[in-house]
């Protein structure tokens, strides 16, 4: 009797000591203009992304911060076009964080500019948006007995402020204001951030080698920051309504890029 009661002690005991830990929260957080936003053709996504990812969640938001709650991730959650953010929780979910529980909040306004709309004083109308929605995510996740981490955060912007000029020589400093801003108000020191460098759509005007050089700089300089080419990824034709945005396979290669570059950020 009492090898038995041993037995069962030391069955539960391994059992304990085998068990994987805990899954983690994982949140991560996309921003930026209308290539975040994304005009990708959500008709042209192939499997296995047009199937909602019900392993992946995503928050919808009306835009102020309140949101609807959490849905699976999947093309036209909002409308008939998808972004980046389909194929990056696909990939960190497959292929980076497995066992881990993962969250995406989005907030891109097409044409919005990092020197005001994204400036984050108070003044930015795009920065308060996006930390009122990320905020209403994390304590939903609270409320929810959950543990959330912002486990890093993508940003695809630049080039509102290359095709004018205007913030294009501030834009480095902008840039690492921005990033210190989300770091701090969310408590993330060493949060990983990867900026999609923008293309060379604008390459006839100066102010779009300033911004791409910009990009690289703080990448370069800011602790845990990194950066991706987009030059290659497909994007609409001149002649449509897109031209310069990144098409349908441009943005499902965008989404791989960026969950690629959180796993190696320094």
């Amino acid at each position: 009797m009492k090898s038995a009661t041993f037995m069962v002690a030391l069955t539960t005991l391994l059992a304990f000591a085998t068990a994987p830990a805990s899954a983690a929260v994982k949140v991560f957080l996309l921003a930026g203009q209308s290539n975040m936003l994304g005009v990708g053709t959500a008709s042209e996504m192939p499997a296995p992304y047009k199937a909602p990812q019900t392993n992946v969640k995503y928050w919808k938001t009306d835009g102020t911060g309140k949101g609807d709650g959490w849905v699976d991730l999947q093309p036209r959650i909002v409308r008939d076009f998808f972004g980046p953010e389909v194929t990056f929780g696909y990939t960190l979910k497959k292929s980076i964080f497995p066992d881990d529980s993962i969250y995406l909040v989005k907030y891109a306004i097409g044409g919005t500019t990092l020197y005001a709309d994204w400036k984050p004083d108070g003044t930015g109308y795009c920065y308060n948006g996006f930390k009122a929605a990320v905020k209403a995510a994390m304590q939903n996740l609270a409320k929810a007995n959950l543990s959330p981490t912002i486990a890093g955060m993508v940003w695809m912007q630049g080039e509102a402020e290359a095709h004018t000029g205007v913030g294009a020589p501030q834009y480095a400093t902008n840039l690492t204001k921005l990033i210190a801003a989300v770091r701090s108000d969310f408590a993330t020191p060493n949060m990983p951030f990867v900026v999609g460098r923008i293309s060379t759509y604008y390459g006839k005007k100066p102010n779009n080698d300033l911004v791409r050089k910009a990009e690289e700089i703080v990448a370069g300089q800011v602790p845990h920051v990194s950066w991706i080419n987009t030059d290659d990824l497909g994007q609409w034709p001149l002649t449509t309504d897109f031209p310069g945005h990144y098409n349908a396979p441009g943005q499902i290669q965008l989404g791989i890029r960026f969950a690629n570059a959180i796993r190696r950020c320094p």
